[in-house]
């Protein structure tokens, strides 16, 4: 349960963040033609500034909720705390049987290599 909501945040995070980068483009677009209407100062045609208003605002909320969803997919695990304690419990037994001669790294030590064959 717990990968399939990490995968489902991470899209819908990176598809917000691609929304918000393409309304950036656009608005980039539409202000340099407002921009250029107004240096010139001789164009009848009227562009409504709250329509660029509301774009940009959209795409300011979309990239923030793009990056929070992200943010949240990474941080998930991809198990939940019972079903790391059962893996753990599990390895514990299987070693204490002796079918297992490598023993488990703690929490803050990362795994270590065959150091028989030279490998760290």
């Amino acid at each position: 349960m717990l990968k399939f909501l990490k995968g489902l945040l991470a899209v819908l995070g990176v598809l917000l963040l691609v929304v918000a980068a393409v309304l950036a483009v656009r608005n980039t677009w539409d202000l340099r033609e407002i921009v250029g209407v107004a240096n010139a100062n001789t164009s009848t045609v009227r562009y409504d500034a709250g329509v660029v208003r509301n774009q940009v605002l959209i795409m300011g909320a979309g990239a923030l909720l793009g990056g929070l969803l992200l943010g949240f997919s990474i941080a998930l695990p991809s198990r939940t705390f019972k079903q790391q304690v059962e893996a753990r419990q599990k390895a514990d037994s299987a070693r204490a049987a002796g079918q297992s001669d490598t023993p488990l790294p703690a929490d803050n030590e990362p795994a270590r290599g065959n150091e028989e064959a030279g490998t760290n």
